[in-house]
This record gives structure tokens, C-alpha cells and sequence, in this order.
């Protein structure tokens, strides 16, 4: 019963079960009629064969409808024909004129009207109105004119009223759909538009990322050179003296601890190289702070920086990605140390409070121009000369930044320093403790 009843909502539209409902009104009315009226032997049986006729096409017509809902709409016309005639035939056997079944006639011209606008809608209620002067010739002198004339003319006051309204609603459904399927082609349009730009965005990223290690790749070299020359001596000294085993051991242990130190610079810069997409997860602040710091030692020692580091003892993990905000202090503390060529005093201070963890990066350098602070973050803005800088910098860092849920300010003065304020959202529960700290 459930599973006929749930194809019969789903082919069916409401104006179809109308008509539907319209036909079981109809027959119980006449089956009604039929038990309880005084008819003679002659018009109870015109009755019950006109009833069992309609029963039996009525039938035959869901039958059709349940098995080909395309053809809906000619089904129902076919079946106007017989309607109409089922009804003549019903007001005939059942009073005539005065038969109280002539409003089947209202509900007919109705149903047609609104299933198929007012064209049809007209043409039903001038064939009922015909049908129902013909079904009675004689009983019309029992009816007064104005009493005629005033069903007929509902009938034609239903057909356009209902077929005006059906249209109109026929018209709205079509500019609804219209502007569904617009809506739905400027979805694509936007999720395609919002793909390319997430594309540049980590494209930009890893921009971003190559400028930098362009920045770090002279200290990087100079790194790297110390152990080679290192090593280069070793071997000159082991093939001065072959046969001396002592001083070739102690010098093949000072060449392996060379080589570990050059793998160690190679793997830190490959893994800050390395492109990959947003990773979240608990992540040591001051652990990627230290990680970015290792990749400049090298050039703080050569411009005589002195690095000042204070953190809370109880400082938290925090909810992100260690590797694109080790991106982003980077290139903070790259832009510090462009600001203090000739060396000066690098100060970062790691806070925590209920909500929130705020990093603190603050150098003693030339400072940043009142007319460039708004314009620090747009992209492509560089006070650097051509080819020493991208401007995509503190644009690209706001963005990874932004993407943790955090935010970036900055104060500075001229000739004094600047200091950039990193604040990220700490976990509303305590996170585990960070590797080294627990």
C-alpha cells in the first residue's frame, strides 16, 4: 500500500489527483443518488449502467496515466469527451435542470481550466453549458431566465478567472526554471572561477617560497662551503700519510661529521622548498619559529644581529600548518633583517593568553614610511629595488595567516624599527605538549 501509494504522489501533480478526487466525488454522489432517491425501475437502471460505464473508463484512464505519465495531458483530453457525456447523462437521470449535479459541470470546467489555461477552459464551459440546456428542453420553463443565464455565466467567469491564474502561474514556473538553470550556470561559473583562484593562490605561494630561498641561497652556499673545505683538507692531509692509520681515522671522523652538517643544511632547505597543500594539525609555535631561524644563522652572524628570544613557559600548541607559518616567520624575519643591514637587534617574544597566541617580531632598523603602512599588504608593493624582492611577501603570509583564522598587525617608526604581531587561536582545550617540552 505504501510503495503504490508513493508512485501515485510521485507521477501524479496536484491538479491530477484534483481530477481524480473530482471522479470519487462524482461516483459516490451518484451511487448516493442511486440507493437513497425514489427512481423508477428504468431510471435506476440508466443510473447504475452510466455509474458502472464511468467506473470502468475512469479506471482504464489511471491505469493509462500510471503507465505513461508523458501522455498525461492527452489522456485527460480523450477522457473530457466522456466526462462531459457522463455528466449529461447523470443531470438527465437525476432531475433534469434542477438536478443538483450540474455542479460537476463547475468542477469540470475548473479543473480544465487551470490543467490547460483559458482557451480550453472556454471551450469546456460553452460545451457544458449546451450539455446542460440539452440534458432538460423541457424543464427550462421551470427556470427562470436570470437563474440560467447566472449558472451559464459561471461557468465562462470560471474558465477565465482559473485560466488566467494558470497561465500566469505556467508563465512564473518558466521564469523560475530560467532562473534556475541561470543560477545553476553561474554556480559552475563561480565554483570554476573560486578552483582557478585557489590554483593561483598556491601558486603564489610557492612564489612566495622560491624568492625566499633565492634570499637564503648565498648563506646557504656559504654553509655549506665551510665543511667542503673542511673536508678537502682532510683528504689532502690522509693522502699526504696513507700509511699513518691513527691520523687517517681522526681525520675520516672530522670529514663524515663535515658531510653530516652539509646533509643537515640540504634537508632543512628541501624541506621549507618542498610544495605542499594546507596540512592542519597541532603545531609548536616556538619549535617552527627556531626552524625558520637555523635557515638565517648564517647571515645574522655575518651582519652582527643580536637575536633576543623570550617565551612563555606555557605557551600552547596551536591548530595549523607548522610549514606554511614557518613560511610566513621567515619571511617576517627576512624582512627584518633587510632593515638592518649593518646589523642591530632582533627581539622575538612568544605570548599566550585564554583565547589566543601572539608572536612578536621586532627589529631596530630603518623603519616603514607613514605612506607605505597601508599598502604593506597589497600585492606586488616592494620598497625594494628591482630584482631584490617579489611584493608578495606579507600579501601571501596574511593569507596563510587568515587561513589559520589569525591576524597580522604591525607598528613601526622611522629610523627606530618595527615590530610585526602574529596572532593565532589557541585550542579551546589544552593540546598535547610539544615534542622537547614535555
Amino acid at each position: 500500500m505504501t510503495k503504490l501509494s508513493g508512485i501515485i504522489t510521485s507521477r501524479l501533480s496536484s491538479t491530477d489527483i484534483g481530477f481524480a478526487a473530482l471522479r470519487i466525488i462524482t461516483f459516490l454522489g451518484g451511487l448516493g443518488w442511486l440507493i437513497f432517491s425514489r427512481l423508477g425501475p428504468l431510471d435506476r437502471y440508466n443510473i447504475a449502467l452510466i455509474l458502472a460505464l464511468f467506473c470502468t473508463y475512469s479506471s482504464l484512464l489511471y491505469w493509462f496515466v500510471l503507465s505513461w505519465p508523458k501522455i498525461i495531458k492527452r489522456l485527460y483530453l480523450a477522457a473530457l469527451i466522456l466526462d462531459l457525456a457522463f455528466i449529461y447523462f447523470l443531470i438527465r437521470f437525476t432531475g433534469g435542470i434542477e438536478s443538483n449535479f450540474h455542479l460537476a459541470f463547475y468542477l469540470l470546467v475548473a479543473l480544465h481550466s487551470f490543467y490547460y489555461g483559458m482557451r480550453l477552459g472556454l471551450c469546456v464551459a460553452i460545451a457544458s453549458s449546451i450539455l446542460y440546456i440539452l440534458s432538460d428542453m423541457q424543464g427550462l420553463s421551470n427556470l427562470h431566465w436570470t437563474d440560467l443565464t447566472l449558472r451559464l455565466s459561471f461557468l465562462i467567469l470560471i474558465a477565465v478567472s482559473l485560466g488566467l491564474l494558470s497561465e500566469k502561474e505556467h508563465n512564473d514556473r518558466i521564469k523560475i526554471e530560467n532562473l534556475n538553470r541561470e543560477l545553476e550556470s553561474k554556480r559552475s561559473s563561480l565554483e570554476k572561477a573560486y578552483a582557478n583562484l585557489k590554483e593561483a593562490q598556491e601558486q603564489l605561494l610557492h612564489t612566495e617560497k622560491l624568492a625566499s630561498i633565492g634570499t637564503l641561497a648565498a648563506g646557504v652556499a656559504h654553509e655549506i662551503n665551510n665543511p667542503l673545505d673542511g673536508i678537502q683538507n682532510c683528504i689532502r692531509t690522509i693522502i699526504k700519510e696513507p700509511g699513518n692509520h691513527e691520523q687517517t681515522l681522526k681525520y675520516l671522523r672530522l670529514a663524515a661529521d663535515g658531510l653530516t652538517r652539509i646533509e643537515n643544511i640540504v634537508r632543512k632547505l628541501l624541506d621549507f622548498a618542498r610544495q605542499s597543500d594546507l596540512n592542519m594539525g597541532h603545531v609548536n609555535v616556538k619549535e617552527t619559529i627556531l626552524k625558520a631561524l637555523e635557515l638565517v644563522a648564517h647571515r645574522m652572524d655575518e651582519q652582527v644581529i643580536i637575536l633576543t628570544q623570550r617565551f612563555d613557559k606555557d605557551m600552547p600548541q596551536i591548530w595549523g600548518d607548522g610549514h606554511y607559518l614557518q613560511q610566513v616567520f621567515l619571511n617576517i624575519i627576512l624582512n627584518a633583517l633587510d632593515a638592518m643591514p649593518k646589523g642591530g637587534n632582533l627581539t622575538i617574544i612568544g605570548r599566550r593568553d585564554p583565547s589566543n597566541v601572539s608572536i612578536s617580531i621586532t627589529d631596530t632598523g630603518c623603519g616603514i614610511p607613514k605612506e607605505n603602512m597601508e599598502r604593506l599588504f597589497d600585492p606586488f608593493f616592494s620598497t625594494k629595488g628591482v630584482g631584490e624582492g617579489t611584493g608578495l611577501g606579507l600579501s601571501v603570509g596574511l593569507g596563510i595567516i587568515r587561513e589559520h583564522r589569525g591576524e597580522i598587525s604591525v607598528e613601526s617608526e622611522i629610523n627606530k624599527g618595527s615590530t610585526f604581531t602574529v596572532t593565532l587561536p589557541s585550542p579551546p582545550h589544552p593540546a598535547s605538549p610539544a615534542r622537547g617540552e614535555e
